[in-house]
């Protein structure tokens, strides 16, 4: 096959990922950002009942 006859695949804009991946990319930056700034009492929750959440330690454990 020449190069002349090879065609590049039709795509539908509309089954393309772009905007999607562009969702995780923000979600995970922000994810590791919390992760880096967390306090030594805290614990981050992925997916939780927001993107992320944080919780002191000293909340699993009844405050003790």
């Amino acid at each position: 096959m020449t190069d002349k006859e090879r065609q590049p695949s039709k795509t539908d804009p509309k089954r393309q990922a772009h905007n999607q991946l562009r969702g995780y990319y923000y979600q995970i930056l922000h994810s590791v950002n919390a992760w880096l700034d967390l306090a030594d009492d805290e614990i981050l929750y992925l997916e939780g009942a927001e993107d992320y959440d944080r919780e002191l330690r000293s909340g699993l454990t009844g405050g003790k």
